[in-house]
């Protein structure tokens, strides 16, 4: 399976070398996660879910429905949650970020993973994309300019 998914993304029109690093890294997910807006958010649910199209178009298993949730209760196994910076925590001053999880230290599977957005740029696609890419296991892209792993964007 690893194999297919490996040929299609090196064929797709997005991929480039480092678009299948998480595969050779192990950095993977079990299961297909499920992705969670914040409920204390105003995060569009219809714009994180044209995110998640885009990685199951490129052949990733992430599941479909974009749900909503109380985040208070914390991000549990198999989870994607997207969130704003809570203010002041984002002393670098990033669009948003991306903090995935693993079972163990020696194991790269992923067990969860958190992405924080600016509220400015709640309604930015390509930010999604972007960050539940690294959830998904990928790293930025510096050579590919066209890649939505890069950072080229201005916003």
């Amino acid at each position: 399976m690893k194999f297919l998914l490996f040929v299609f993304i090196l064929f797709s029109s997005v991929a480039n070398a480092g678009d299948f690093e998480h595969l050779i890294n192990g950095k993977y997910w079990g299961s297909p996660p499920s992705v969670f807006v914040c409920s204390d958010t105003a995060i569009d649910k219809k714009i994180v879910s044209q995110a998640v199209d885009f990685w199951i178009s490129q052949g990733f298993k992430i599941q479909r429905d974009v749900r909503v949730k109380d985040c208070s209760q914390g991000t549990k196994i198999g989870q994607i949650t997207i969130e704003y910076f809570a203010p002041g925590d984002n002393p670098e001053y990033y669009n948003a970020v991306a903090h995935s999880y693993n079972f163990e230290n020696n194991n790269m599977k992923r067990a969860y993973a958190k992405i924080y957005v600016r509220k400015s740029l709640k309604d930015e696609v390509d930010i999604y994309k972007h960050e539940i890419g690294h959830a998904l296991g990928l790293n930025d892209e510096y050579s590919d300019y066209t890649s939505v792993m890069t950072h080229e964007k201005v916003y």
